[in-house]
Parts: C-alpha cells; sequence; structure tokens
C-alpha cells in the first residue's frame, strides 16, 4: 500500500487494502478473540485481496507466485478452522479461468505442486493425528479406525453440536426446547436464530461497516471529479464467489465466528473501493486522508482496548500493573493418568479453558507411545 502511495498507483487493490485495514483494527478490536476466530478470518480477507490482483496480472509467473501464496494463506485458515477448506475453491477457479492448469502440467512445475502438497498434505495428517478424522468433525473423513481415533458416533454427535451452536440453539445458561437433531433442520432455527444471534451481532457488524465505508467515501470522494474511464474495476465473479460463501454459511454454520464476520463486511468493502475508484483524487489528498485513516483507526483500536480493560478492572478488580494477566478463576485439577513426560488433567465441576492443561473431560484415558509423540487415547 506504502508502495502505491509512492507511485500514484491507487486502484481498487489500494482502497481495498485501506478499508479493510479500517475493518480490521475498528471491527477486530479484541485481542484476545484472534486465537482461533478472527486472525483466520483476516486470513480471508487476504485470500480475496488476492484474487482481485491476480485478475489485473498479465504475466503468468507471478500469478503462479501469488497462487502459490493464497494456497499458503488458504491452507493457514483451514488449520484453524477446518470448514475454510471450502475457499480452495478460489485458487481453483484461478487456475483454470487463467488456463494455467494444462500448463502446469506440461512444464512440469514442481515447486508449484509441492507447495500444494506441503500445504494440504500436512494439514491433513495433523487434523488425522489429532482426531483419527481428516477434516474434523465431517464423519466421513473419518477413514480408518486407529487407537486416537474419536468414534464416529461421537463425532456425528460433535457436527450436529457445533450447528445447533452456530444456529444459536443454545449458549451458556440457555439451551432451546427442541433436540438439537430437530432444532437445525428445515430452518426451524431461523425465528430465534434471528433473535439471538442476528440482533446485535449481525447488525452491528452490518451497520458498523457500513458507517466505515460510508466516512471513507465521503472523506475521498468530496470535491472530487469523477473520471472518464476507469481503467481497473473488481470481476463479478468475486461478488458471486462472496455471495457463495455467505449461502453456505448462512445455511451450515451461520455463526459470526465462523466467517460471518467477512462475508458481511467484504461486499460493502469491495463496493465502496470501486466507487472511489471512479474519482479523480490527487496524490496528496489520498496520501493525507490514508495517514489520517491508518491513525485514527490505531486510535480507535487501543482506546476501545483500554475502555474494555478498565471495564473489566471495575468488575473483577484485579490490577494490571501489579499482575498483567486477564482474570482467570481459580479452578482445581486433579491428574487423570500421568508418566514419566506427561501429565493429563481433568477440572473438577468446571471447564478446561482456566484449568492447568493438557486437559480433557474424560477419565478413562491413557498415554502411550506413537513413533517420537505422545499418543492419548481411550482405555
Amino acid at each position: 500500500m506504502i508502495d502505491d502511495l509512492k507511485l500514484n498507483n491507487q486502484d481498487i487493490t489500494f482502497y481495498f487494502s485501506l478499508v479493510s485495514l479500517l475493518f480490521v483494527n475498528i471491527v477486530f478490536y479484541r485481542i484476545g478473540e484472534h486465537g482461533t476466530d478472527r486472525s483466520s478470518q483476516i486470513l480471508l480477507i487476504l485470500i480475496f485481496l488476492l484474487f482481485i490482483q491476480i485478475s489485473f496480472i498479465k504475466d503468468n509467473n507471478k500469478i503462479l507466485t501469488v497462487l502459490s501464496l493464497m494456497t499458503i494463506l488458504v491452507t493457514l485458515s483451514a488449520s484453524i478452522k477446518a470448514i475454510y477448506y471450502l475457499y480452495f475453491i478460489i485458487p481453483l477457479i484461478v487456475l483454470f479461468k487463467k488456463k494455467l492448469f494444462y500448463e502446469l502440467l506440461e512444464k512440469k512445475n514442481f515447486f508449484f505442486f509441492l507447495i500444494i502438497f506441503l500445504s494440504i498434505g500436512l494439514n491433513l495428517i495433523t487434523y488425522h493425528l489429532n482426531t483419527g478424522c481428516f477434516l474434523y468433525p465431517a464423519e466421513k473423513t473419518c477413514l480408518f479406525e486407529t487407537d486416537w481415533s474419536i468414534p464416529k458416533n461421537e463425532v456425528k454427535k460433535m457436527s450436529i453440536h457445533y450447528e445447533w451452536w452456530a444456529k444459536a440453539g443454545g449458549s451458556p445458561g440457555y439451551a432451546h426446547e427442541l433436540k438439537k437433531h430437530e432444532y437445525i433442520k428445515n430452518f426451524v432455527w431461523l425465528e430465534n436464530w434471528v433473535e439471538r444471534h442476528f440482533f446485535n451481532k449481525v447488525s452491528d457488524t452490518l451497520f458498523g461497516t457500513v458507517f466505515i465505508c460510508f466516512i471513507v467515501i465521503i472523506f475521498f470522494c468530496y470535491s472530487s471529479k469523477k473520471k472518464s474511464k476507469i481503467s481497473k474495476s473488481v470481476n463479478k465473479l468475486v461478488y458471486f464467489l462472496i455471495l457463495f460463501f455467505l449461502i453456505e454459511w448462512f445455511l451450515n454454520h451461520p455463526s459470526m465466528r465462523y466467517g460471518g464476520y467477512v462475508l458481511i463486511g467484504l461486499p460493502l468493502i469491495i463496493f465502496s473501493s470501486s466507487i472511489i475508484i471512479k474519482f479523480n483524487i490527487s496524490k496528496k489528498k489520498v496520501f493525507n486522508l490514508t495517514v489520517f485513516f491508518v491513525i485514527l483507526s490505531i486510535l480507535i483500536f487501543n482506546l476501545r482496548n483500554i475502555v474494555r480493560i478498565n471495564k473489566e478492572i471495575d468488575i473483577y478488580g484485579y490490577k494490571p500493573l501489579e499482575s498483567p494477566f486477564f482474570y482467570v478463576e481459580t479452578v482445581e485439577s486433579e491428574i487423570i493418568t500421568e508418566d514419566i513426560d506427561l501429565k493429563i488433567y481433568n477440572p473438577l465441576n468446571n471447564t478446561c479453558w482456566a484449568s492447568k492443561t493438557p486437559c480433557s473431560y474424560r477419565t478413562n484415558l491413557k498415554i502411550s507411545n506413537f513413533l517420537w509423540m505422545k499418543m492419548i487415547s481411550k482405555k
């Protein structure tokens, strides 16, 4: 983005990057939520940025380089949440749309295929070693029975549970009266989801993103004249893909934690970027406004965190300067099983997140050696 400023090359990818940065700093301000939720969605933003960039690249070698990076990013996001493997559709579309698939085979581009193999293969192996399934909790990917495998009936049960939770079937202190497998079918869940999840999680993100985009458009386009010709614009295929992923998200796992933030924010970010590139904006104005918005987003990010920390100090009464760790309730744990190198803990009447690790709610576990690793399985 800085290079674009220097070269006065502010195309749609420049504004997409800027508005996305504002979106991330303002909407994803809570650092504690970046473990498995927000960070993976930031990767999705980068994937779509690369996809938009590729549409403007003519050199096939450069496309393959960007495509390799895109593949790695998809794999990284999928390593956090398996549902993001669906986004491998994007690099496949690029391969066929740019007519590179057969070219890759003819030239025997082993480096590209090595990246694909390592990125996907190592990820699937890791899933398998953890759960016995190549894509947990997809029951059909649990192909082999091993000592550490989660039984298929439990995998299916957890798959239903995750979908039930994503469709607002339950939360701490609440559970819908219908059974889980009945609740998730035939849009029975829709009314309850609208009440408990759309308001206010989805609506807050939607209106917040609209406000961010509106402010950026006003500042950049005010007093600027429209261009007579627009050289580069986003391909409609990008909108189609976002719509496809959004429908899949809504039907199967409509929780903001499972990609909702980005799928709701991206169309607005792309649309606002498409509006801005229609105007002739001086290099000086672009530079000044970019610096202003970046600094403003950093200030908002820090101020919102300061307010949140002060609120938690009032609630929990801890002193961050004396003990800079967040509040965790003391949890009593017992040792389930152990060997010379490892102990497995079980929380007594509490949850694993605040307990000693590794932690399990099961008590019938055993530890054994598997190659160079420790294998934990049922007795």
